[in-house]
Order: structure tokens, then C-alpha cells, then sequence
């Protein structure tokens, strides 16, 4: 009986069944991808938030880094005379002379380290001169260190008090104040000290490129050793 009805059913709205079926299938595949694709948009979002944080995390870390260097900060120092390396070198500012020694190479076998205060703190810009055996260097504060700015006393750069230079000793300033000497001439006469050690006459001038017999006799009561 119930068949018999079901199929009655089917003979009368079997057109309106197929057609009714027809359109949930349309409407379930347009709208499934739908659902799909605003899942996949949603996905996105989820992943910005971590690398967002990432990058201000790489932000605040980069700017403490920067605070720290500043207040850390560095100084610049000049180590000159008898090291391997001299020139100018990057230093912290908690670190001391011996460091700044060690970071041109060490002393070279002239050096005379008994004139050398190692545990001075150094300063920004300051000069550090490393004497060799026999030389008298300028006394500032009983240390091996020139402050820029600083004159060195006359008796310091001075073999006696006759008020001539000492090759040795003397300072690229000191040396263009002598006649016929200016900057480039006075340059030399630093590069050849640094190579070959202090000077052990004052006729040894003339080893140095740019000095003969005539700038000899002009310099000869300007000069000493």
C-alpha cells in the first residue's frame, strides 16, 4: 500500500523532484567553494600577526643595541712611535693604554716600556707615544700619553735648554716651525723616526729624502739629538 503510494507520488511530481534536485546541487557546488575560499582568506591574517611582531621585536631590539652603543660609545685614539702598527684605532672607552699597545701590534724590540703607564684609561682623541730605549718623551701627568691640546713642556722636547728641537722627540708642529721646513719635509723626518729608530747625529738628517749639506747648515743651530 505504502509503495503503491510512493509510487503514485513519483508518477505525479517526478519532474518537480529531478528539477528541485537539480537545483540544490547547483546551489551546494556554487556555495561550498565559497565557504572554501573565505577559509583561505581568513588563513592570511592569522600568519601577519606573528610576523608582525617579529619585525617590531627585530625593531626594539636594534634600537636597544643603539642605546647601548651610545651609551657605551667609543673613542678614537692615536698610538704613535715604538709599535708595529702605529696609526689611529677604535677603542672602547673602559679599555686602557695597554689595550690600545696591544692593538698596534705590541711594542717593537727598541721600545722602552718602562716609560709606558699601562693602566691609564684612554680618551677620546687621545695621543699615545711609545718611546725607544734612551729617548726622553714630553711628561704630561708622569705618563706616556700626550692630551691633544696639550703643549709638551720645553725641557721635555729638548736635549738641553738652548732652545733647539730634538729630531727625536719633536712633533710634526715642532718640526715645521723649523726654517725651510713645512709639512711635507717634517712628514718625512716622522716616517723616517718610525723606520729606522731615532736619529743618532744630527748629520743623519741628510738621510732623509729632501734634507742635504745646505738644509744641514741652514737647520744646524735649530736642531739636536
Amino acid at each position: 500500500m505504502l509503495i503503491e503510494s510512493f509510487q503514485e507520488f513519483w508518477e505525479k511530481y517526478r519532474v518537480q523532484i529531478i528539477i528541485g534536485g537539480l537545483v540544490v546541487g547547483i546551489l551546494t557546488v556554487l556555495f561550498l567553494p565559497g565557504i572554501g575560499g573565505r577559509s583561505n582568506e581568513q588563513q592570511p591574517m592569522t600568519d601577519i600577526r606573528p610576523t608582525s611582531i617579529s619585525q617590531n621585536s627585530k625593531k626594539s631590539q636594534a634600537g636597544e643595541m643603539k642605546s647601548l652603543a651610545t651609551s657605551t660609545g667609543d673613542v678614537y685614539v692615536d698610538i704613535k712611535g715604538a709599535v708595529h702598527h702605529p696609526g689611529a684605532y677604535q677603542m672602547a672607552t673602559q679599555q686602557r693604554v695597554g689595550d690600545a699597545v696591544q692593538k698596534a701590534g705590541g711594542y717593537t724590540p727598541e721600545a722602552d716600556p718602562n716609560q709606558v703607564n699601562l693602566a691609564q684609561k684612554i680618551t677620546d682623541q687621545m695621543v699615545i707615544y711609545i718611546p725607544r730605549k734612551g729617548e726622553k718623551i714630553p711628561i704630561v701627568n708622569s705618563t706616556s700619553t700626550m692630551n691633544p691640546g696639550t703643549a709638551p713642556s720645553p725641557t721635555a722636547t729638548e736635549s738641553n735648554s738652548n732652545g733647539k728641537v730634538n729630531l727625536n722627540t719633536a712633533t710634526l708642529e715642532q718640526l715645521k716651525g723649523l726654517t725651510g721646513v713645512g709639512e711635507k719635509k717634517a712628514q718625512k723626518i716622522l716616517e723616517y723616526r718610525q723606520q729606522h729608530g731615532q736619529f743618532k747625529s744630527v748629520e743623519e738628517l741628510k738621510n732623509v729624502n729632501g734634507f742635504g749639506e745646505k738644509s744641514l747648515a741652514t737647520l744646524a743651530e735649530q736642531i739636536c739629538v
